[in-house]
């Protein structure tokens, strides 16, 4: 019977979709979130530079979005 067992394969191919599902889930989450960092950074540069009075005025720390 042990013998039976250990060769019934069936369901693998599920078992290794299932897996594989789950890891590119995980690595697209954790990219989109990275990037969703980086853009947050970078637009907020770029309204703390276009908010100044004057192109040679200082920068306003207080802006956030």
């Amino acid at each position: 019977m042990r013998k039976d067992l250990s060769k019934d394969e069936s369901g693998q191919a599920i078992v290794e979709y299932v897996i594989i599902l789950a890891m590119v889930v995980s690595v697209v989450t954790m990219m989109s979130s990275q990037l969703r960092r980086a853009l947050f950074t970078f637009w907020e540069t770029m309204a703390k530079e276009i908010s100044a009075a004057c192109p040679d005025c200082p920068k306003d720390p207080t802006i956030r979005f």
